[in-house]
């Protein structure tokens, strides 16, 4: 190979690998990203260096409820987006204002402002005539009390329950995915 020749297949290469760089890689990272937190909500925990699973939801009796975790109306799943610069970044993001504290986690630590209110006490009593195929019930109300107000110190602790990768907590399974496929198409396109 003379030397012309070498410098336009070095031009026509460079030329391929800034395409591949600027409009097919990040292309094949959001692909592959999306797929891969989708993966998360699917499997039910994080993929990381070893798979994470989420902690159960709670009830409010302390029992585990019923369904999967983060998934009521799909709005978070559903949330997540991306937008590229041209230069070869894809950058993601949830604008779901709850997703940031279900992936990373959040500790509360507040005083509360509790206003007075009247707490009203009722009991049931059943009021369906025998044999009725559905039974009725009536609320009374008994008693009621004042309650002042007050302070209180708020302690809430919301477990993470990452989903996507976010600054220094990326994951090596979407990460390997990733730079093998680079790896791939680099020399596919070095060697043709």
């Amino acid at each position: 190979m003379d030397s012309a020749a070498f410098v336009r297949t070095s031009r026509r290469k460079a030329a391929q690998i800034a395409t591949y760089v600027n409009d097919i890689a990040p292309a094949m990272v959001v692909r592959k990203t999306l797929r891969f937190i989708d993966g998360n909500f699917r499997a039910q925990g994080w993929q990381g260096a070893t798979f994470k699973k989420w902690k159960d939801k709670q009830s409010n009796a302390g029992k585990k409820r019923r369904g999967l975790n983060l998934i009521v109306t799909g709005r978070l799943r559903r949330g997540v987006n991306y937008t590229t610069n041209g230069r070869g970044e894809v950058y993601f993001y949830n604008n779901v204002p709850y997703a940031k504290a279900h992936n990373e986690g959040l500790t509360i630590n507040a005083t509360v402002h509790v206003s007075a209110y009247t707490r009203r006490r009722f009991t049931t009593d059943e009021v369906s005539a025998p044999r009725a195929r559905k039974t009725k019930f009536v609320k009374t109300q008994t008693g009621e009390s004042e309650v002042r107000s007050h302070t209180r110190v708020m302690k809430t602790q919301m477990p993470q329950r990452q989903f996507m990768p976010y600054e220094s907590h990326g994951s090596p399974v979407l990460i390997n995915s990733i730079r093998r496929d680079l790896e791939k198409d680099m020399t596919k396109i070095l060697n043709a």
